[in-house]
């Protein structure tokens, strides 16, 4: 058995085997969002510019000493580079395109507010014993829970939260714990080592919509002032990626 440390009064015990529900990942939704959005754009076969400094390469003076040469082999080796990149345009006209981004958008905020939510009621559940498997069914029976059942370090954790003695989860601590998952603790010293990493992965992919949720915004706002190449530019990221 751990102790924590002696905040106020008593030392409370902490157990960490406590099996909170399921997480359901977000991947499906994610990859399907992703899927979507790289179906909004197609390789552009027509941006052929190669021949463009065909002529710069061949009768250019610089390559007149061996320097020039040099940095002439470097900028060919560079233009070449450039143009075997693939471009991409728009698979569809701007008004399909808007309407596939805002499902997309939907899709997206609804599942994003979906795991956050779920992580914030992991954060804050407190087990009526300190060897439990919850669900969301029986939280509400956790807080009707006998007295007589409940352990004293699950009583007294209790009472330091009315008192305002443990910390409130923010939004901001849920995106601390992606890189310092030991601050999860802080909020619930109840969970165990299995639920702490499932909750870890949790918040991996709630960061990954919560990214996913913002570009898609930029992207309407760009197709809403009609700024392809802006828009064209987001495609071409997602659909090399």
């Amino acid at each position: 058995m751990q102790v924590a440390p002696n905040h106020v009064g008593r030392n409370l015990p902490i157990f960490r085997n406590l099996h909170v529900w399921n997480l359901q990942s977000s991947r499906h939704s994610i990859e399907k969002v992703e899927n979507c959005l790289q179906g909004l754009a197609k390789f552009d076969m027509e941006s052929n510019t190669a021949g463009d400094m065909t002529d710069f390469f061949r009768n250019s003076k610089i390559n007149e000493t061996a320097m020039g040469t040099k940095i002439l082999e470097e900028l060919h080796h560079s233009w070449d580079h450039v143009h075997q990149l693939k471009r991409v345009c728009l698979a569809e006209n701007m008004s399909t395109t808007i309407k596939s981004m805002t499902d997309c958008l939907e899709i997206v905020s609804l599942e994003r507010t979906r795991l956050e939510n779920l992580l914030f009621k992991t954060m804050a559940f407190v087990p009526a014993t300190t060897n439990a498997v919850s669900n969301y069914s029986s939280q509400n029976a956790t807080n009707h829970t006998s007295m007589s059942t409940v352990s004293w370090h699950v009583v007294a954790f209790r009472s330091k939260r009315t008192i305002n003695r443990t910390p409130i989860p923010t939004i901001q601590d849920i995106a601390r714990i992606s890189w310092a998952p030991e601050v999860l603790k802080d909020f619930n010293p109840f969970l165990s080592e299995s639920a702490a990493k499932m909750f870890h992965n949790g918040v991996f992919e709630w960061l990954e919509l919560c990214v996913l949720e913002n570009k898609l915004h930029r992207m309407l706002a760009l197709a809403a002032k009609d700024e392809r190449q802006a828009l064209k530019r987001d495609l071409e990221e997602i659909r090399h990626k």
